[in-house]
Order: C-alpha cells, then sequence, then structure tokens
C-alpha cells in the first residue's frame, strides 16, 4: 500500500511520495522482508531530487547491493559478480540505479566516479 501511494504522490508531492516509500521500506525491515532493489532506487531518486546528494548516495548503492552489483570504486570501476543474476541484473534494472548514481556523481563534481567503466 505505501510504495502505492508513493507512486502516487511523486509528481505533484515528492516529499510526501519520500514519506509513503520510506514507510513501505521500515514496513518490510520491521517484518524482516527484502526491500526491492527498485524500492530503494525510488528513494535514492527523490532524495537527489532534492538536492540531498549524501543520503541518495547511500541508497542508491543499496540498490546494488541488492542487486548484487558492488558500488562503483573511487575510481569509477564498476564490479559486476560473474553470476547469472547479476548479470540479468545489469542487463535490466541495475543499469538505472547505475546511471543515477553516476548522474549524482556529476553533479556533486565527482567525475572520476562518474565515468563508471563501460558506462561513459
Amino acid at each position: 500500500m505505501w510504495v502505492e501511494l508513493g507512486t502516487l504522490h511523486e509528481h505533484r508531492d515528492p516529499n510526501r511520495a519520500l514519506l509513503m516509500y520510506s514507510r513501505a521500506r521500515d514496513t518490510l525491515k520491521r517484518r524482516k522482508a527484502k526491500v526491492p532493489a527498485a524500492l530503494l532506487n525510488n528513494i535514492a531518486a527523490l532524495y537527489h531530487k532534492r538536492g540531498f546528494l549524501a543520503q541518495a548516495k547511500k541508497f542508491y548503492i543499496k540498490a546494488l547491493k541488492e542487486f548484487g552489483v558492488a558500488a562503483p570504486s573511487a575510481e569509477g570501476e564498476l564490479k559486476v559478480p560473474d553470476t547469472p543474476e547479476a548479470e540479468a541484473a545489469m542487463r535490466g534494472s541495475a543499469v538505472s540505479v547505475v546511471y543515477n548514481l553516476a548522474r549524482l556523481h556529476e553533479q556533486a563534481r565527482i567525475l572520476k566516479s562518474a565515468l563508471v567503466s563501460g558506462f561513459m
């Protein structure tokens, strides 16, 4: 329910959407359930949009970890494990998270990290 409410508020009221997505995450954590990477990416994107880059980066990295992909190194290198799951993630939704993280680094003027190998 919280995710659906967050989705409804994303464009008109991003602050409310962030609150709804955070409640969804908290509920899942209390139930000891897995928090989907897409939800973490949505939270990160809303923090990013509001200019809270440190919080956004934290959630982008959590989303990548849920996909089984390590965060880019300080040199901007992205290490994707040689597993079918990680490779499938990089052909799907994980690419959005990598792109968003690269844009965050670009915005923060951390250009070396924005040039994620294999993507720029």
